[in-house]
């Protein structure tokens, strides 16, 4: 009898999971740097010497989408331009 093949739902999951690891295996060597807190949170956690088990970082792919919904709110990365609220954006003439 011939196995079935993994359903779509299973396989993206599968490909959420190995991305995660890469992403978090590769905080450790530098290739990457933490873009939410969760990632920032393991990679302070293994370089105080913490065990960590690597299962608990990754997250399901409803919750990671959540996480990259949510805003940053980051000084550096403030490229908008304030308008005064008081002041048209565009002049009139």
């Amino acid at each position: 009898m011939r196995s079935r093949r993994p359903s779509r739902a299973a396989r993206h999951r599968a490909t959420v999971y190995a991305i995660q690891r890469i992403r978090l295996e590769g905080l450790l060597t530098g290739a990457y740097s933490p873009r939410c807190d969760r990632e920032t949170m393991y990679l302070d956690l293994c370089r105080r010497g913490v065990r960590v088990e690597i299962e608990d970082f990754i997250l399901s792919p409803a919750l990671l989408l959540l996480e990259t919904m949510i805003p940053r709110l980051d000084d550096e990365d403030d490229d908008e331009t304030f308008t005064d609220p008081a002041e048209p954006a565009i002049p009139r003439p």
